[in-house]
């Protein structure tokens, strides 16, 4: 009777892609090498280069399928399991296979604009660079692709137009013909900063997820909701790590012939380290999003806690100064848009839209609030020498409603 472990690898492998050949390979970048997908003449499948998936390859993942199942156009990767064989490095000879993780995605019908610019003159080639560069920063035309991602250079985009369109097309149907392939999430260290010390090392993220939620409630709703789409890794966790322990896994030296026990637990050792940090840095970007959805809701930390002068993620203020700050961002847009002004002013640093209010965030938090509510801190200790009411828990008194709880975290102006 064959072994359990025997018979669910060879159902598995029934599902696997075949590795492709060296030969066949077709480009790529830092992280992948591209190859022709086995079965699909319309897709594409990239295998990282080293023994398994990057750490931040889950996160930009799932980045890349919520912007798609926002309505953004973004050709996103998905998750693939691969037949790699394994072979003895001195003689070449292949000893056996083991599943890989590696990426399918949907086939470019047009090179990227890096490529397709370079068959035009100077004057095109700067236009059609300029197009693709706008897309990705511009604060004029701003979309939620170029808002939370990074890494979208002229490689990473393509104009779904032919040679000839390329130069016919006006700047504007250039522009609605990009795509966007490979862009990075901005979002990888959320974990990171709420993790830091002070609340304003949030504001440049809180900044990005607020510009996108105020610019299309709808479509920034649509992204969290595919952003937290786990299952979409199963494929990876139930082949690669949901599984026995060899001696590999457990760092027991094993015997040289047994290259794929060893392959095998630096995949799984990879892809638990990206699955880990997709987790913690989507537990954080909810948490922000949460704030620019609600920002008069409360949360847990904020209760029952006596305060702390410095202010640290497990505090009671850390979320309260966070969402104050949203609140107060809203309404300064809300008087400058009354003034016939641009809701968001160039920042400091002659920066605008997302990274501009990231900035004046900060600024909110340093320079005003943070203050205020230290003044308030030295008021609870005094009420607690007192013995007044509710003292013990100083945000009894911010839980009186939306208006009261502003007028007590503000103070005089």
């Amino acid at each position: 009777m064959m072994p359990a472990m025997d018979a669910a690898w060879a159902v598995l492998k029934e599902d696997l892609l075949e590795w492709p050949y060296k030969d066949e390979w077709m480009g790529g970048g830092a992280y992948r090498g591209v190859f022709p997908h086995p079965t699909n003449p319309e897709q594409v499948v990239k295998i990282p280069h080293g023994e398994g998936i990057n750490y931040g390859d889950m996160v930009h993942t799932a980045h890349n399928q919520a912007l798609a199942a926002a309505g953004e156009p973004v050709l996103p990767e998905t998750p693939v399991l691969l037949n790699q064989p394994v072979d003895v490095s001195d003689t070449g000879r292949v000893i056996g296979s083991v599943p890989s993780a590696g990426f399918a995605q949907t086939r470019l019908q047009y090179p990227t604009i890096g490529r397709q610019a370079n068959n035009f003159d100077r004057e095109l080639r700067r236009r059609l660079k300029n197009i693709g560069g706008d897309f990705a920063y511009s604060s004029d035309e701003p979309t939620l692709t170029g808002v939370l991602s990074r890494d979208l250079h002229n490689d990473n985009l393509s104009f779904n137009a032919s040679q000839m369109e390329l130069m016919t097309l006006s700047d504007e149907e250039l522009r609605n013909r990009i795509l966007a392939i490979d862009g990075m999430s901005r979002l990888t260290s959320a974990h990171d900063r709420m993790e830091e010390e002070f609340p304003e090392d949030s504001s440049g993220m809180l900044g990005r997820l607020l510009f996108a939620h105020d610019q299309d409630p709808e479509k920034f709703n649509a992204y969290m909701a595919k952003l937290g789409d786990r299952a979409q890794f199963d494929p990876w966790m139930d082949a690669l790590v949901h599984r026995p322990n060899t001696d590999a896994d457990r760092g027991i030296p094993t015997a040289p012939e047994k290259v794929a026990e060893r392959q095998s637990a630096n995949q799984r050792k990879a892809t638990d380290i990206a699955y880990n940090e997709y987790v913690k840095a989507l537990n954080a970007t909810r948490r922000l999003a949460g704030f620019v959805q609600d920002p008069y809701q409360t949360t847990l930390n904020e209760h029952n806690k006596m305060p702390k002068t410095m202010a640290q993620p497990s505090s009671p203020y850390h979320d309260t100064i966070l969402r104050e700050a949203i609140i107060r961002a809203r309404q300064l847009q809300a008087e400058r848009v009354a003034q016939v002004l641009p809701p968001i002013p160039r920042s400091r640093y002659h920066t605008q839209g997302a990274e501009a209010l990231g900035t004046q965030l900060s600024d909110l938090i340093t320079q005003k609030i943070r203050p205020q509510l230290e003044e308030d801190i030295v008021e609870g200790y005094g009420a607690a020498k007192r013995n007044d009411m509710g003292a013990e828990a100083p945000m009894v008194r911010r839980l009186l409603g939306p208006e009261t709880e502003r007028q007590l975290l503000r103070g005089p102006e």
